[in-house]
């Protein structure tokens, strides 16, 4: 398989948004979020549909690069349906676009399988004769060995769904000028309460802006997952 690095999935991440930048929709205008369905029908000229994908919500995301392969989907239940793959299909589940709340998710998971679909186009040596056929997105991923498939999906999603300029945009339409100084729900609520923003504003989670801040080295301290951990660094040999 094919080794790419961070670095690389970041140009490979910045061709494609280059493309998206260029559709007539988007012409003389600023681009203040990427919306991974056009991203997804009009660049990259795949299908995207939404459905059941599993009795009990674990699947919410399905691509392959390999076509007449069926898939089976839970959208009437006790009824037995099955997709059958073209090669250039995405399917999402549907309860994410069904929910608001759920957007942030469901954008990543679009950038997710659209990771998988770029990388099928530019490497086909590599996905297309894989003993693996099909690939998920789980709401609770396997903890094991690193799956560098799913990195490098991983990987590209953050750069097709926060490329830097736009980041960096976000930082200064919200007064942030070039960095965050620190993310912490608990100790600056008023940088976290415009961090929230930021995140509304690319139609990204909290945790995956939180993520990609701390990649690009545009966030002083990031507190996200532990707000308390500064009073660990006092109780624990701090001050």
């Amino acid at each position: 398989m094919r080794c790419l690095s961070r670095n690389d999935l970041e140009r490979i991440g910045e061709r494609v948004v280059r493309s998206y930048r260029k559709l007539p929709e988007f012409n003389g205008k600023t681009i203040y979020s990427i919306t991974p369905s056009v991203l997804i029908e009009k660049v990259l000229k795949i299908k995207m549909e939404y459905h059941h994908l599993s009795l009990d919500g674990s699947v919410l995301g399905v691509t392959t690069s390999y076509s007449d392969i069926g898939y089976r989907v839970f959208d009437i239940r006790d009824e037995e349906q099955y997709i059958y793959f073209d090669g250039k299909t995405v399917l999402i589940e549907r309860d994410l676009k069904d929910d608001i709340a759920l957007q942030g998710r469901r954008h990543y998971i679009e950038a997710h399988e659209a990771g998988h679909q770029v990388l099928s186009m530019l490497f086909p040596e590599d996905y297309n004769v894989s003993p693996q056929k099909l690939h998920f997105c789980m709401a609770e991923p396997v903890r094991s060995e690193i799956n560098w498939k799913e990195w490098q999906a991983d990987t590209l999603a953050s750069v097709l769904l926060m490329p830097k300029d736009i980041v960096k945009q976000a930082l200064f339409l919200f007064g942030f000028g070039e960095t965050i100084p620190r993310i912490n729900r608990v100790y600056s609520s008023e940088d976290y309460r415009r961090f929230s923003m930021m995140a509304e504003l690319l139609g990204v989670s909290k945790q995956a802006l939180s993520i990609r801040l701390s990649q690009l080295g545009l966030v002083e301290r990031n507190d996200f997952d532990d707000p308390y951990s500064i009073i660990d660094v006092f109780n624990y040999g701090g001050m």
